[in-house]
């Protein structure tokens, strides 16, 4: 892990630098070798401010603030907070990775369970007729579909109309792109 401290409006001592690197160790069992992180110490106004940024790979980065009494109490409210959002995003990675190894599972026992002599696939033949929009909705409805393909007898183009999840009824229209 590299981290860079810089100091505003104070000195920075060897005191404080050990002091974060020391504070930092807690954390590090989050990062991998090649993480940067950029620490910001400041002091404006009498207000002790700590400030971080950190890559972390394959998420976006990690930024936090803290206030303190003096620099130390900045630095540990800053490392604290640091710990726990590290913490937060380890267990997310996890959880993820649990529910894409759970649905593979999954997929393996149907496999396992999977014949070829299922009859998992229907074939159904149907006459795509010129007709309206109107009427393409009311033949699904009669025939108990959730979707209607036909050709729109104005266009005379292939069309899909569909009942959508709100109640409402939905139109897919090609789109035919010429040659240039």
């Amino acid at each position: 892990m590299d981290v860079e401290i810089v100091a505003r409006n104070f000195e920075l001592t060897q005191a404080i630098r050990d002091y974060c690197f020391k504070r930092l160790e807690r954390v590090s069992k989050y990062f991998d070798e090649g993480t940067h992180g950029h620490i910001t110490l400041s002091v404006e106004k009498g207000t002790h401010q700590a400030e971080c940024f950190f890559n972390i790979p394959h998420k976006k980065g990690v930024h936090l603030k803290a206030k303190g009494e003096d620099i130390y109490s900045a630095i540990d409210i800053l490392i604290d907070h640091l710990d726990e959002k590290l913490r937060r995003i380890r267990e997310k990675m996890r959880d993820s990775k649990r529910k894409r190894v759970l649905k593979k599972e999954e997929m393996r026992a149907f496999l396992k369970t999977y014949s070829p002599d299922m009859n998992a696939i229907q074939k159904k033949y149907i006459k795509i007729e010129p007709m309206s929009f109107r009427e393409a909705i009311e033949r699904m409805e009669n025939e108990g579909y959730k979707f209607w393909i036909y050709i729109d007898s104005k266009t005379e183009l292939l069309q899909i109309a569909y009942k959508r999840e709100n109640g409402g009824y939905g139109l897919i229209e090609p789109v035919i792109e010429e040659e240039s």
